[in-house]
């Protein structure tokens, strides 16, 4: 339904988070949705809404992280057996958000035909939205989005991290959805280096005869097929050399508690400051978010150089005596050392770096998100161990009939077939 002019005229607020959402990317649609709370909810946000903002941020941080990264959210029902998310102080049909976007992604295909395929991940992602919805308890499925190598192979690289994915790692991802007992829906996503669809599609077939199969394991049996395939050893795609392993994304960001605290707690101040709009604040939200990620950069650099210290290390002594001064200063320092290196970051949903804020258009301005940096590996050694019981991706795709699941390791091999491809 069209809006009201009037109302949009009398309603600022209401009409820049409509603008807002008529776009596949905004950096500040989190600060809008605080906004609405701290509006209509007594000058309070309600913890739904911080729930789904903390969930948001940290995924677009940890896809932006050079490593393998898991997630998890649970999506709710309500009376009439929708699937359901916090959305403005209420909870509203998941549908809904599916089908707003594939509008928006197809409005944006006819204006740059270059972004057709991702109008057309925009539908699977809406039919895929629909299984899930129809999903009983006990019932699993699972599907994966694999890189789109043709249309970067036709437009490049470049254009591929302002559209949030990620070339050099030929990035794409495993599903995994649950519906649980009380009809909720718990939906899993793993990242997986090295896209080949044909492997994609050989982990799907998994379902097919173990239908509880957890992500871990559709996660080892990629590592597996992979390594059939090419030889190697890999954790979720991702080559493993020197017998080194590299830690979560998502855990080490968790690790840190102290600084996402921190790092929320501007987010919420940024949405009281009711008189900053427009490229103001989605300047102040850059600046914030790409800081955090320099600094997340740093610690894990720190991790690399001396393996065995706390979670997080101490970059530098204590400049002050106030922890929030302490982080103010560190993020500020860190996002002024990104700028000066031109480092480019790329996650879900765009891309900053390569030049400042002050040197963007507005539409460039808009397209900024999170990123990608040299991988920072753990120095601890690998354990490489038989340690999953799953059928193995060797001998037992598909298994015999009645035939037990092996004690595999992190390719999905047991260690019979394990033995066969060694590097």
């Amino acid at each position: 339904m069209e809006e009201d002019p009037q109302h949009r005229q009398s309603n600022p607020e209401a009409h820049d988070y409509q603008a807002e959402q008529r776009r596949s990317f905004d950096l500040t649609s989190g600060i809008y949705l605080m906004r609405h709370d701290l509006k209509h909810n007594n000058n309070q946000i309600h913890d739904e809404t911080m729930d789904r903002i903390r969930d948001e941020e940290l995924t677009y941080i940890a896809e932006g992280i050079n490593r393998r990264a898991y997630t998890k959210f649970t999506l709710q029902r309500d009376d009439n057996n929708n699937l359901v998310f916090f959305d403005q102080g209420e909870w509203k049909p998941y549908m809904g958000t599916l089908i707003r976007g594939q509008q928006i992604a197809q409005q944006e295909a006819q204006a740059d035909p270059r972004r057709k395929f991702l109008a057309d991940w925009s539908t699977r992602d809406l039919i895929v939205g629909y299984d899930m919805q129809n999903l009983s308890p006990g019932q699993v499925m699972a599907w994966s989005s694999p890189f789109a190598k043709a249309a970067c192979e036709r437009y490049g690289k470049d254009f591929m991290k302002e559209c949030g994915l990620q070339p050099d790692r030929e990035m794409g991802f495993l599903y995994r959805a649950e519906c649980n007992e009380d009809g909720s829906v718990t939906l899993e996503t793993h990242t997986i280096d090295n896209s080949d669809p044909e492997i994609f599609a050989r982990v799907e077939a998994i379902l097919e005869y173990d239908q509880q199969a957890d992500l871990e394991t559709l996660v080892r049996s990629y590592d597996g097929f992979l390594r059939m395939k090419y030889g190697g050893t890999y954790r979720a795609g991702r080559s493993v050399q020197e017998g080194l392993d590299e830690e979560d994304a998502y855990e080490f960001l968790l690790s840190n508690e102290d600084l996402l605290n921190y790092y929320f707690g501007q987010i919420v101040e940024l949405a009281r400051q009711q008189d900053l709009n427009g490229k103001a604040l989605e300047k102040a939200k850059h600046r914030l978010t790409l800081g955090v990620w320099a600094r997340v950069k740093e610690l894990l650099n720190e991790r690399e150089r001396h393996p065995g210290t706390a979670t997080t290390p101490q970059y530098e002594p204590l400049a002050f005596t106030d922890p929030n001064q302490q982080f103010a200063y560190e993020i500020q320092r860190a996002f002024n050392e990104a700028q000066l290196r031109n480092d480019m970051l790329v996650g879900c949903g765009g891309s900053i770096g390569g030049k400042s804020l002050d040197d963007m258009s507005p539409s460039e301005a808009l397209e900024t998100i999170f990123g990608s940096d040299s991988p920072a590996r753990s120095k601890e050694k690998e354990v490489y161990s038989f340690d999953k019981k799953m059928f193995c991706v060797s001998c037992q795709a598909p298994p015999k009939n009645d035939e037990p699941k092996k004690m595999c390791g992190p390719c999905g091999l047991c260690q019979t077939c394990d033995a066969q491809f060694e590097d």
